[in-house]
């Protein structure tokens, strides 16, 4: 795992080639590439992260005078996109949103990957590894029918995608990618937000270097950074969340104001939020968690640590049932909670619980990993055993 780690790092992608046939006494086993690893589309354990900050992959596509970027957090499934407003000069705009993001890999068609202009914008950002992406021009028809099908939709209507033809065949080419890199159907991706810039204040790259956001001008130390001060977060969530605010300041009074209710509440709420504080310094980054298992490469000891966190979730609707607590509940805490009471959330903590051996040790990753699983499961195992 470390070598992989130096090489994403230094920008190479690594093919991870395993056994695919029982070894006999006539000849060489047969062996596949079943993973290619590249900067933007590390999932969870595949490099050391313990800020757990995202990894983003991004693509772009100008026609005329738009740009249209799209931008992946692969390892959470989160996707979004957006596009120049008009009268803007593109490579303004892009500057200003891939220092929000600060991407680890941006793929680009070869029409995009010819020009001069733009990969000289895209050098200026540190640990952006470019290449061309050959098979990047997908027809519209083929785009939508792709989009459709991943995520279950007639029409892509709803996703605001039906007039943005440019957006539809940008995000099908992202998703394209990350299936021939993951090796498997993009299903954990979920539906694309779409987002206006204008929703958020603007900074160019200059404002946000000059301010020390997150990274400082000398040194390396990120905790001489704004968001090294301010993040105090108790989960890798919450440090995502964090840099995402800091990074897209908001810019609408209303969700300026449903923000600040729910900070005032915990300030008046002091014992919840000491309580609140403890549980959630317990959960692991479910979040990545469920993506890797979506993706079919998850081990039991990370459904385990998804139970370990889903436990947390039940003693957090606990806290904030307290009838104490609902005068002037405010409504985001209301939706929280009304999630960790979700009945699934104890289905899914029963068959875990069924079907885990509990009485080992899961603290690790075992190579033994059909030794968590209890007898009866499984018929099958338990002849091996």
């Amino acid at each position: 795992q470390s070598y992989i780690s130096k090489l994403v790092e230094a920008g190479y992608r690594v093919a991870v080639a395993e056994q695919i046939t029982e070894p006999d006494a006539k000849g060489i086993v047969e062996r596949a590439v079943v993973r290619v690893i590249t900067p933007g589309t590390l999932l969870a354990g595949e490099i050391d992260d313990s800020h757990g900050l995202s990894r983003h992959l991004c693509t772009l596509k100008r026609e005329k005078n738009t740009l249209v970027l799209v931008v992946a957090d692969v390892a959470t499934g989160s996707i979004v996109a957006t596009q120049s407003p008009e009268g803007s000069d593109p490579l303004t705009f892009l500057g200003s949103e891939l220092q929000r993001y600060c991407p680890s890999e941006c793929i680009l068609p070869a029409s995009e990957y010819a020009d001069p202009a733009l990969l000289q914008l895209l050098s200026q950002f540190s640990g952006l590894s470019t290449r061309v992406y050959s098979d990047w021009d997908i027809s519209l028809p083929k785009a939508e029918s792709m989009l459709k099908k991943l995520w279950g939709m007639q029409t892509l209507a709803s996703l605001g995608l039906d007039q943005l033809p440019l957006v539809t065949q940008s995000v099908a080419a992202l998703v394209q990618y990350i299936n021939q890199t993951v090796f498997s159907s993009a299903e954990a991706l979920q539906p694309v937000q779409l987002y206006n810039s204008s929703d958020f204040l603007q900074s160019d790259v200059h404002t946000v270097r000059n301010l020390e956001l997150f990274a400082p001008l000398r040194g390396t130390q990120s905790s001489e950074t704004l968001f090294g001060v301010l993040n105090k977060t108790k989960t890798s969530a919450g440090s995502r969340c964090l840099r995402n605010w800091l990074s897209r300041p908001l810019a609408n009074k209303n969700q300026i104001e449903d923000r600040l209710e729910v900070i005032s509440w915990l300030f008046e709420h002091p014992d919840t939020c000491i309580a609140l504080s403890g549980a959630l310094s317990e959960v692991f980054d479910l979040e990545r968690l469920l993506t890797k298992i979506e993706y079919k490469l998850g081990v039991l000891a990370d459904i385990w640590s998804s139970k370990v966190t889903l436990d947390t979730y039940v003693m957090i609707a606990k806290i904030l049932a307290d009838p104490k607590l609902q005068k002037k509940f405010p409504q985001q805490l209301t939706a929280i909670l009304l999630a960790c009471q979700d009945k699934k959330v104890s289905q899914i903590l029963k068959y875990i619980e069924k079907t885990i051996d509990v009485s080992v040790d899961t603290t690790g990753l075992y190579a033994h990993k059909n030794f968590f699983i209890k007898n009866g499961v499984s018929n099958k195992l338990d002849e091996v055993r």
